[in-house]
């Protein structure tokens, strides 16, 4: 979790199941009792089938229709992890699925948090590139130039792990730039430019 004060007031949502859960149960409902102990039901005045919560959507995909499942991470749970371990469980899935029936996922917010993380990689090896090719041009020494070769990396790795133990995560450190005076675009933070008024 990352850093918070001290008495942060947190709101978590419980789903409980209710006491009707099959069709069979819901048949059972009692709809009316006689005077000589007749009991009247559900199914024997109408029937029960187990439908969608709501039939005001319709979902598609790629023109045919299809039905969307919504995986949502925890609070605290790896990004990454979660959508590993929803591929696994998918595609053990899909070997019982029928012949006209396969899985796909349209939209997948993971990509974003891979693309980070790539990108980190590939600023710090630019950056680490570029010192040591500055420091080769100005000084003209290899020996010179060893020397932070050799600290740079280190104090890389233990910048990462102060943050790391600190509960920083990319997605805290994409967020730095201020929301009202800064836009995330590209992966990188453009400044917004204030319109002067006639």
């Amino acid at each position: 979790m990352p850093p918070t004060p001290a008495g942060q007031a947190f709101q978590y949502t419980l789903n409980v199941n209710g006491r009707l859960d099959d069709k069979d149960q819901f048949e059972d409902i009692i709809v009316k009792t006689g005077n000589v102990g007749d009991v009247t039901r559900v199914r024997d005045v109408g029937w029960v089938e187990l439908g969608a919560q709501t039939y005001s959507q319709v979902f598609s995909l790629n023109k045919k229709p299809a039905t969307g499942i919504g995986v949502f991470q925890s609070p605290g749970a790896n990004a990454l992890e979660v959508e590993q371990a929803v591929e696994k469980k998918m595609a053990a899935l899909a070997a019982q699925f029928p012949q006209d029936v396969k899985y796909d996922t349209p939209f997948d917010t993971t990509k974003f948090v891979s693309e980070s993380i790539k990108e980190v990689y590939k600023t710090l090896i630019e950056a680490g590139l570029l010192v040591l090719v500055v420091i080769l041009i100005f000084l003209q020494d290899w020996r010179a130039m060893l020397v932070p070769a050799t600290t740079v990396p280190v104090t890389i790795i233990g910048a990462f792990a102060a943050m790391a133990a600190l509960g920083f995560t990319v997605n805290i450190s994409t967020l730095f730039c201020d929301r009202a005076r800064h836009r995330y675009r590209g992966g990188r933070c453009h400044r917004r430019r204030r319109r002067r008024r006639p």
